[in-house]
């Protein structure tokens, strides 16, 4: 077994597990708060994950620019459902 390849794998699977943590932890916050199930919450990922795709990749910006206005724009989003609904 390539050691390289083993820690690329670890590596990956590290984030999407913190990915599926932060998800996960985020239907529990806000089910302890409003004691309602958010399906929302997948979609608003989505959405920041490709603001943050186009930003960096189509836009060619910094990560460290992009990664705030994703969250940024994930936040606008969250509000304007949170109102709308």
């Amino acid at each position: 077994m390539d050691w390289l390849f083993f820690g690329e794998i670890s590596l990956a699977g590290l984030a999407m597990g913190g990915l599926y943590a932060l998800i996960a932890l985020g239907f529990v916050i806000i089910y302890k708060a409003t004691r309602v199930i958010n399906f929302a919450i997948g979609e608003i990922m989505m959405f920041a994950a490709y603001l943050f795709l186009a930003f960096a990749g189509g836009m060619e910006m910094s990560p460290w620019i992009a990664l705030p206005l994703a969250v940024i724009g994930g936040s606008i989003l969250g509000g304007v459902i949170e109102k709308t609904m």
